[in-house]
């Protein structure tokens, strides 16, 4: 208990808080696994003053391991400290494996890491002699780039996976040296946090790829077509809707900050102004913080995002749409290979396809394209129905 009223260099992460970010350090002492003596220790903390008006947060960490599911968890009970002694209360829990390679489950880990360890191996050879005799012309396909990506987020991967088992074995370690003692994990838990966001990063990334096969489609052809086309445009739309969002951010935040829970931050006014556009937000939470001006700020928003800007993209994507279907030549290539492999299965399974007869006849070619088209234009119209009855 001596502990308690010495003050501690930090030297760990830092703790996140609503009000402020702790690094510098603090009074700390070890509650125990005894309930009992833990309730008199903080009641002889709490009868001697170790809380005061300088307290500005009171931070809880809590190790829980449970043997059975192999899942560690460090759990942080936050209290934070504002003007006028108001608290305000944060719990953050971080869940994650301090063992990778047990039981059946561990095998299977084994199994798919050589797997994965081997298509690594293939696809970076095989991109690597691709760049090697393409060099800068390599980059100018988006596919090749994206490949690339991938590859650099593997390597990454790895790296970032051989430090997390070093210092998980360092803590493992360093626990057992303790005999029962304290040890914090809280590096081992946001290491783990960062570890599986790369990961969901990387997934993400070769999720994008099979929109690769989908080419292989005339309609989605058409439509990667019209985005293709439609690039420039859509970049500056993207670019209003940024300004849009960060104008009615900050207003909100100003406005709303102090009574609302949507708005007490930039980040999260940007969070409540998207899912405001799926209705998602309270209208009446805004309403409470302020009756007039809240009114003006929900409506007008609903105006300008919904009702104007989103017909605005939707009639982007209609006029490359029919530009499109004006010259249906770019949509060759992918598709026509789509075609011929689908064709040659058929053949193969001794369907007829009359593959012979499409070639002969270009008129009924066009024909099927411009039918494809239209249906896709359909489609488009049709969301511009929905959004204006929004």
């Amino acid at each position: 208990m001596a502990s308690a009223w010495v003050f501690t260099p930090g030297g760990s992460f830092p703790y996140s808080g609503k009000v402020d970010t702790y690094t510098d350090g603090a009074y700390m002492f070890e509650i125990g696994d005894d309930p009992r003596q833990a309730v008199l220790t903080i009641k002889h903390l709490q009868e001697n003053g170790w809380l005061d008006d300088l307290t500005e947060a009171v931070i809880v960490e809590i190790n829980a391991y449970n043997a059975n599911a192999d899942l560690f968890a460090v759990i942080d009970l936050q209290i934070e400290f504002q003007a006028g002694r108001t608290a305000t209360t944060i719990k953050d829990i971080h869940i994650f494996k301090l063992y990778s390679y047990l039981g059946t489950a561990g095998q299977l880990t084994i199994a798919f890491q050589i797997i994965f360890a081997i298509l690594f191996a293939l696809s970076l050879f095989r991109e690597g002699k691709k760049l090697l005799k393409q060099k800068r012309k390599y980059f100018s396909q988006p596919w090749n780039s994206l490949e690339f990506l991938r590859l650099l987020l593997c390597i990454v991967a790895i790296v970032m996976f051989a430090v997390k088992e070093g210092v998980r074995n360092y803590h493992v370690d360093t626990m057992k040296s303790l005999q029962g003692g304290y040890h914090s994990f809280r590096s081992m838990a946001v290491y783990s946090d960062v570890f599986s966001a790369f990961l969901a990063i990387l997934v993400f990334v070769m999720t994008l790829q099979f929109l690769q096969l989908l080419g292989f489609n005339r309609l989605i052809g058409a439509l990667f077509h019209t985005l293709s086309n439609a690039g420039r445009k859509i970049a500056m739309f993207a670019l209003l809707i940024f300004i849009l969002i960060t104008a009615y951010s900050t207003a909100g935040v100003l406005l709303f900050g102090r009574w609302n829970h949507d708005y007490i931050s930039f980040p999260s006014a940007v969070r409540s102004q998207l899912l405001m556009i799926f209705e998602t937000v309270s209208y009446h939470n805004i309403i409470l913080s302020h009756p007039v001006v809240g009114r003006l700020f929900f409506f007008s928003y609903v105006v300008i995002a919904i009702t104007i800007i989103l017909n605005v993209f939707v009639s982007i994507l209609d006029d490359e749409l029919r530009t499109s279907k004006r010259d249906p030549r770019d949509l060759s290539g992918d598709t026509d290979m789509g075609e011929f492999m689908i064709d040659r299965f058929l053949q193969f399974l001794g369907v007829e396809t009359g593959q012979g007869a499409a070639k002969a006849d270009d008129k009924t070619h066009t024909d099927s394209v411009d039918a494809q088209l239209k249906e896709l234009e359909e489609k488009l119209d049709l969301v511009l129905q929905k959004a204006d009855s929004i």
